[in-house]
């Protein structure tokens, strides 16, 4: 994007300033560092381990954001995320938005579901979700604004599929915290919404699903661009929902 889009952009949302991108390791996380930076916010990420904050760090100075802070914070744990919001809001000033790009995906029939698996999903969909918004609520709703958008599942739409089980409860349950916790806040000039996509568009979708049409996944920056409308001005309107973002599938 050139430097007048994005003076442009950072003025028309000029409430929001300091970004959080929850899950800043993964893919999708990765390009939302990008994305929200090249943009002209400020920017936090969190990272799940030390060795993940070291390799997402080294890929944030290859690309020379020098407006993106990184911070360590097992999702899961209510203690490291309040410590990571309170050292990120240290750092760049209170923080508007919330993209939790947290999350994870496991297949299978439910009797071959196991323990590990069950613990694995629903921390990394739901619990990271749940904690993130409880920690997040207090300082948006005594600021009078914030937006927090989450991601959700084109799977948890019409009825479940086979082996996908396990998968769909715990993003519909990110469904559930979406539209109560927006009904909690709305008074308070705070939203919270989910997007919904289909398969996104990344190297380990592409390298697992080899033989698919690329081109009707969904862009990471397509859907980065639906979740920056909702943060700003004009996504103030919209609350509780839950947006389906399919591409061509």
């Amino acid at each position: 994007m050139s430097t007048s889009n994005s003076q442009t952009t950072s003025v028309s949302n000029a409430h929001l300033k300091h970004i959080l991108v929850a899950g800043s390791e993964g893919a999708l996380g990765l390009k939302a560092l990008e994305f929200f930076s090249s943009r002209g916010f400020h920017v936090s990420g969190t990272c799940r381990s030390k060795e993940e904050l070291s390799k997402t760090q080294s890929h944030v100075q290859k690309l020379g954001l020098s407006n993106v802070r990184l911070f360590e914070a097992d999702l899961s744990q209510e203690a490291d995320v309040a410590k990571a919001l309170a050292e990120a809001q240290s750092a760049q000033g209170p923080i508007d938005g919330l993209l939790n790009a947290a999350g994870g995906f496991r297949y299978g029939p439910v009797v071959e579901v196991t323990g590990k698996d069950y613990d694995f999903l629903v921390n990394a969909n739901f619990k990271s979700s749940f904690l993130l918004a409880k920690c997040l609520t207090p300082g948006m709703c005594q600021r009078g604004s914030g937006s927090m958008v989450f991601i959700s599942s084109k799977a948890t739409l019409g009825p479940g599929e086979a082996n996908m089980a396990l998968y769909g409860a715990t993003k519909a349950a990110v469904n559930a915290l979406v539209t109560s916790l927006a009904n909690e806040v709305k008074k308070f000039g705070v939203t919270v919404n989910a997007v919904m996509p289909s398969i996104i568009d990344t190297p380990a979708n592409r390298t697992s699903m080899p033989d698919a049409n690329f081109g009707d996944w969904v862009r990471p920056e397509a859907l980065l661009e639906v979740i920056l409308n909702l943060m700003g001005p004009n996504g103030r309107v919209i609350n509780g929902a839950l947006i389906p973002v399919p591409g061509r599938l």
